[in-house]
């Protein structure tokens, strides 16, 4: 069962990156936009709400993250949270009865190093950028459909492509894997590929959209994934976004073939 949704948005970090990497090719209405609008502090604390509809029952996840870039090529992320499962009962899924659980969610941990020195705590720097790596550990119950019952553990790399005007392209590639599944969890392992697009507006909003495809080896198919991305901040270091999506890999939301949407509340400093 889904235990864990990370503070996603890596369709949200493409922006940041504007001014980090590639400040220079930006048009002067982007530079003006991104020099009033995205933080610099190194520390940023995140509040997400994401609902899961799976396919046997309801998540609802309340996430609190923290992300810290201590130096200009690095930086490293908790979140953790509480999950709320419910399921009708379905006798034909081993479900005898209604189901309605409450606990800890799954904890993810994550890293990041870009040789290039362009990492900063925003939101808009996405978890794709240079060379990354993640871990969910399974601190959810699963007995109780709180957690994957597994640990999942990523690396990939991703990087900037400026197009034109205020359109932004961020493509990467990764490779994740469970280990040490417990009798409830559900391996998986393979390799992906996903490409952001975005376009900045002046007033500090965004829209981006993010395809994903992949070949999870497990089941022996492909996988793929959409994400449409919609945001605001504001210079006082305060934002929010809005993700729509379904996504049919496991990875950083732990859940197969289920529509899922995430709000993001965050603040750096």
């Amino acid at each position: 069962m889904p235990g864990i949704a990370i503070r996603c948005l890596s369709v949200a970090g493409a922006v940041g990156l504007l001014l980090t990497s590639a400040a220079a090719c930006a048009d002067e209405e982007d530079q003006a936009t991104l020099e009033r609008y995205v933080p610099h502090g190194p520390h940023r604390f995140d509040l997400s709400y994401t609902h899961i509809d799976t396919v046997v029952g309801n998540v609802d996840l309340i996430l609190f993250g923290y992300t810290g870039a201590f130096r200009p090529d690095m930086r490293i992320g908790v979140t953790g949270g509480v999950t709320r499962f419910r399921a009708p009962a379905n006798p034909s899924v081993g479900i005898d009865e209604n189901i309605d659980e409450l606990g800890f969610s799954d904890t993810i941990v994550s890293f990041q190093y870009d040789p290039t020195a362009r990492i900063t705590a925003s939101p808009w720097v996405p978890d794709t950028v240079g060379i990354n790596a993640s871990v969910i550990a399974p601190t959810g119950d699963s007995d109780k459909g709180l957690g994957g019952d597994f640990w999942l553990g990523s690396v990939g790399a991703g990087w900037l492509v400026d197009t034109f005007s205020h359109l932004w392209l961020v493509p990467a590639m990764g490779y994740e894997t469970t280990f040490a599944e417990g009798d409830l969890a559900v391996p998986t392992e393979g390799v992906y590929v996903s490409c952001d697009i975005i376009w900045v507006f002046p007033f500090g909003g965004w829209i981006g959209y993010s395809p994903s495809l992949g070949r999870e080896f497990e089941a022996d198919e492909w996988v793929d994934g959409h994400t449409l991305t919609m945001g605001k901040l504001w210079s006082g270091g305060f934002g929010l976004s809005l993700e729509l999506g379904k996504n049919d890999r496991i990875s950083r939301v732990p859940a197969r073939d289920d529509r899922n949407w995430l709000a993001n509340f965050y603040y750096q400093f």
